[in-house]
């Protein structure tokens, strides 16, 4: 099935993957970025940018403490350019925020269940399954909240960012009644070996495109699987189970915007 984009809807924003979870997020009057990893590293993929290329960001969100979600350097980058920027982060590890120059007055504490306001919308924070190491996942933390996704709503739409996650039980239900109209999920998956190596995985691209479908959205992108080159993930698979779900799937480009459509 094909579905037809009403050309009479207006645009409300666009999105631009940065590589790996992050996002550059830009609504009519806000612009925030998700879980930005902008820091070049040994052994992994180059950045197709800097800090200084986004411009003026108003938000920073973070879904949890591995470096690939939580740049400290890129976050203290942020913070210099941006004076006034906002840091929202789980609650439980503000303090790993603090040590790259970020101070509380300038950080929000995102909990699972509690909205937050932005300039133009609100931020709902999801508890993600996770782990800090394999011997920890998967789980969303006692109290639920270490590990999070974000939706980020308005003007009518709501955007699901997951953080790092796999599928449990209670998360479609979380999400229902936010009305997500489109999802990013992590589609790098689980394995024997990865995890021998103390690798915490996610979403295979099956149960990225499964979990596309169970939650009713408009459409989804995949993400996380661009980045290490030990933790790759099949964007064929998830194309092919995609089209079985009949889900329409975008594929992010690095730094080309996707329009945002209002629903109504």
């Amino acid at each position: 099935m094909v579905r037809i984009i009403n050309a009479r809807r207006s645009v409300i924003g666009q999105l631009t993957w940065l590589g790996q979870a992050g996002f550059l997020l830009e609504t009519l009057h806000t612009r925030l970025v998700i879980d930005c990893f902008l820091t070049p590293t040994p052994g992994v993929r180059e950045p197709f940018c800097t800090v200084q290329d986004l411009g003026p960001i108003d938000y920073a969100l973070v879904s949890h403490e591995h470096r690939d979600h939580l740049d400290g350097p890129t976050l203290r980058q942020l913070r210099q350019e941006n004076p006034g920027l906002t840091v929202i982060v789980p609650e439980s590890i503000q303090n790993e925020v603090t040590r790259w120059d970020i101070p509380e007055a300038a950080m929000m504490a995102a909990r699972p269940g509690e909205a937050l306001q932005f300039g133009d919308g609100f931020i709902h924070p999801i508890a993600s399954a996770h782990g800090v190491d394999v011997a920890d996942g998967y789980g969303v933390g006692d109290p639920p909240g270490r590990f999070l996704g974000y939706v980020v709503s308005w003007d009518g739409f709501s955007l699901y960012h997951s953080g790092d996650t796999v599928w449990y039980p209670g998360l479609v239900p979380s999400l229902e009644s936010l009305g997500v109209v489109a999802a990013l999920l992590p589609i790098n998956g689980r394995s024997f070996v990865r995890e021998s190596e103390n690798v915490v995985g996610n979403l295979n691209p099956e149960e990225a495109a499964w979990l596309a479908y169970a939650m009713g959205v408009s459409w989804w992108a995949p993400m996380h699987y661009d980045t290490y080159p030990n933790n790759l993930g099949d964007i064929g698979a998830a194309a092919v189970e995609t089209r079985r779900r009949g889900v329409p799937m975008i594929i992010p480009q690095y730094g080309l915007p996707i329009p945002l459509i209002s629903p109504k």
